[in-house]
């Protein structure tokens, strides 16, 4: 025999003054005034309707139970996140239910790490939480919580209900049709996961009643009763590096995608020690601070030919970019060679060129305790999601994008990360370009030159989505996010002009404010076009333009894709036309960093 009654506490909108409700013990409602302060008052009165229907179905099978009401929601199902925690808060300490009912949630939270550790408090004093997930199918909190009862709805369910092991969602039901009590004495006839939840309510108090009280236990219980068991997609065992723990390291070849390790070396958390080249490109022997234009220091080095490695030098990472060109070019295999290399001097391996036999090689790595890491994105990748729901991602997010290639975006990611950081906040970033991991980037999806991204249209949304949310989960201030190459066609002639790598980008990082590179030679009305599109396809606003200062050069009447440096005048007359077209503040390449951040920081200054 169980005990003869259990606490369900229901927070929603309330209760209708005149639904003669057995066993309410309390009343209360939890808001928020014009000032921001947080409130609780007796009384929960229900104008909305919806938080009696949930109490209505619940009290209706299990009338012997008590009964606590908190009203969150006052004149429209909408509330703030501090009111939301309040009320789970007040649950947690003051009533201590066995049972937490929300026919509600939050699609997009900002203080996930908060309200995951209310409910985690709740569940460790024995609580069972359930929750509904969002309608429209978007991943919810706290339906989504590991420690949660996540309760999803299918119209491919006719009978009984289907459990899930999943993080995410624990039960399916049917989307049954139900007759609830409204306010003023109306019934109202719905379904949904918020009406439908309460079913699984009902299940799980009639279980209590009957002496099961463990949430284990309920879970348990539950997975024993369900029609079906649907198990998670178990995609086989993966290794991939992302601790690299780099000291020392060298690099090859020098090309522009390794530029930026010189020009940002003080962003780096290791040493470059030996930097090597083929003798084909006439670099050998020059210091790579004078190609890329900045003053050397006194860790610099000349480059040294690829040919005279000194293996025993005191060093651990070798660092290769990409050179499948160039091994074309000159028909060596670079890759396979300095693989080999580093086995039998123990050296790590961080490779931009992937090669066919790459995963055996990671098992020679590790059975030297060495490092092989390739910025790959694979089927492996995809992340396990259930109803193809994705995360919202509640963190302010400031996106780079460009209306070509070779505009010096990356360049301007690491520029806006500094000025964040040196201004106290924490930033999490996500990159396109292969070298982002070294900068120490959280999460890298390379789709740029040499992409070794094998995932295209939603699997690389749903794999760019996760990794927003393994950001967001790090709890910073801002993320930063940017794209390679340009955002929308210039034309639609060739199959090869269609970005649609770009535009899965977008969707996924679905930034809140964006900063567009453009070129001098753009036509303005392809840039209005590209900022139409981006403010249109998510919620983003354009807030300024960073103009890369540099021109097409032309010989004999065509365009070739060399660029040279533009002068003053003519970067000041094209930018007062741009100015004056698009009223938007334009910079010049990484110049005015402290005034670009600073126009970055004050739009999100009531979110960071």
């Amino acid at each position: 025999m169980g005990d003869k009654t259990i606490k369900i506490a229901i927070i929603d909108s309330g209760i209708w003054g005149h639904y003669e409700m057995p066993h309410i013990k309390e009343k209360i409602t939890v808001f928020q005034n014009d000032i921001g302060e947080i409130h609780i008052q007796t009384g929960a009165e229900d104008i909305i309707g919806h938080g009696t229907a949930v109490a209505y179905l619940i009290a209706s099978e299990v009338p012997n139970a008590e009964y606590y009401i908190i009203k969150i929601f006052v004149n429209s199902m909408y509330t703030s996140e501090e009111v939301y925690e309040k009320a789970l808060k007040y649950c947690v300490d003051n009533i201590k239910p066995q049972i937490i009912h929300l026919s509600n949630g939050i699609t997009c939270c900002e203080n996930l790490n908060v309200l995951r550790g209310i409910c985690s408090e709740a569940v460790n004093n024995g609580s069972v939480i359930i929750a509904a997930f969002d309608n429209f199918g978007s991943i919810s909190y706290p339906a989504a919580f590991e420690n949660v009862i996540g309760v999803d709805v299918s119209d491919d369910i006719k009978e009984g209900y289907v459990w899930v092991e999943h993080d995410g969602v624990n039960i399916l039901v049917p989307n049954l049709t139900h007759k609830a009590l409204w306010v003023n004495g109306d019934y109202f006839v719905s379904n949904g996961t918020s009406f439908n939840a309460c079913m699984v309510t009902i299940m799980v108090a009639k279980a209590m009643l009957s002496g099961v009280r463990e949430k284990t236990e309920i879970c348990q219980y539950l997975k024993t009763n369900a029609m079906h068991i649907i198990l998670p997609d178990v995609k086989g065992k993966y290794e991939k590096e992302t601790e690299l723990d780099i000291k020392k390291a060298v690099i090859f070849p020098f090309n522009k995608e390794l530029h930026s390790l010189i020009r940002f070396r003080n962003n780096l958390s290791f040493e470059i020690v030996k930097i090597y080249d083929v003798k084909y490109m006439r670099q050998v022997n020059k210091f790579p601070e004078d190609i890329v234009g900045i003053g050397r220091t006194e860790k610099s080095v000349p480059i040294e030919s690829i040919d005279c490695v000194d293996w025993e030098y005191p060093f651990d990472t070798f660092i290769v970019g990409h050179v499948k060109e160039m091994e074309k070019s000159i028909k060596r295999d670079y890759i396979h060679y300095i693989a080999e290399k580093c086995i039998e001097h123990s050296k790590s391996l961080v490779s931009l060129t992937d090669f066919s036999d790459s995963d055996k090689y990671g098992d020679r790595f590790r059975e030297k305790g060495l490092k092989l890491y390739i910025p790959q994105i694979g089927k492996k990748d995809i992340p396990d999601l259930f109803r193809k729901k994705l995360r919202r991602i509640g963190i302010p997010v400031l996106g780079v994008f460009g209306t070509s290639s070779r505009q010096g975006k990356f360049t301007l990611q690491v520029h806006i990360r500094n000025y964040f950081q040196n201004n106290g906040y924490k930033v999490g970033q996500l990159g396109t370009e292969p070298t982002s991991i070294l900068f120490g980037f959280d999460e890298v999806f390379p789709m740029g030159y040499e992409s070794t991204v094998t995932v295209e249209g939603l699997d690389s949304i749903a794999v760019i989505n996760n990794m927003m949310g393994k950001i967001e989960d790090k709890n910073p201030d801002i993320i930063i996010v940017g794209s390679q190459s340009q955002t929308i066609p210039q034309n639609l002639g060739n199959l090869s002009l269609y970005i649609l790598e770009q535009h899965s980008f977008l969707l996924a990082t679905e930034p809140d404010a964006v900063i567009l590179c453009i070129n001098l030679f753009d036509e303005e009305e392809y840039i209005e076009r590209t900022i139409k599109y981006i403010e249109a396809i998510v919620d983003a606003r354009v807030i300024a333009l960073s103009v890369f200062p540099m021109n097409r050069m032309e010989i004999g009447g065509i365009l070739t894709n060399k660029l040279l440096p533009a002068n003053k005048s003519d970067i000041e007359r094209v930018c007062n036309r741009f100015s004056s077209r698009f009223q938007k503040p334009i910079f010049v390449g990484g110049e005015d960093i402290g005034k670009l951040g600073r126009i970055c920081e004050l739009f999100f200054c009531s979110e960071i």
